[in-house]
């Protein structure tokens, strides 16, 4: 069993079980990683508050048949996004996107900053401009896509899943919850 410490970044929260969650983090040493926290659930748990999605936390993790949360400290809250409903709502959506688009265990330290940087902001105004910001540092630059499906060299919207950049006209034939608008 092995314990390690570390920043992360609060990508998504799902039940499991009674008493236990299934924390999606974003870590500066570790990419984006699963991890199960313990009783979370419980009225006496410390951790719960801390383990909020668009929060950062210093937290304390042990892999032992994948990686479980023993700690967390929240570095940086996200309250001050609750106050503007609209921008927490895109702020979720950036997370959400950081999520489907990254892959496990895959640790990339700009990306990491590039986050950091965005949770910085107030408002956002245009997420279009963020998620082509992130998809250039994962290495998907629209500038030189063709739509993955006709050619085309109008890109319009990248599919998360996929990993493939689509035109306006081929973007009605893929599921909504895949496609994000990128210009």
């Amino acid at each position: 069993m092995k314990e390690y410490f570390t920043e992360a970044f609060i990508l998504d929260i799902q039940e499991k079980g009674e008493f236990d969650s299934l924390i999606t983090l974003y870590t500066r040493d570790f990419g984006k990683i699963m991890a199960k926290a313990k009783s979370i659930k419980k009225i006496v748990s410390k951790s719960a508050g801390h383990l909020q999605p668009l929060n950062f936390a210093n937290v304390r993790l042990i892999e032992k048949n994948g990686f479980q949360v023993i700690d967390a400290l929240t570095s940086e809250s996200c309250a001050k996004l609750k106050i503007n409903s609209d921008s927490f709502a895109k702020f979720l959506n950036i997370a959400k996107f950081i999520k489907d688009a990254t892959f496990e265990h895959h640790c990339d330290y700009r990306f990491w900053l590039a986050i950091k940087k965005i949770m910085e902001l107030d408002i956002i105004k245009d997420e279009m401009i963020i998620y082509r910001w992130l998809l250039k540092i994962l290495g998907f630059d629209s500038e030189f896509a063709d739509c993955v499906v006709c050619k085309s060299k109008e890109i319009k919207f990248f599919l998360k899943n996929d990993h493939c950049f689509i035109c306006q006209k081929c973007a009605f034939k893929a599921p909504k919850d895949e496609v994000v608008l990128i210009s």
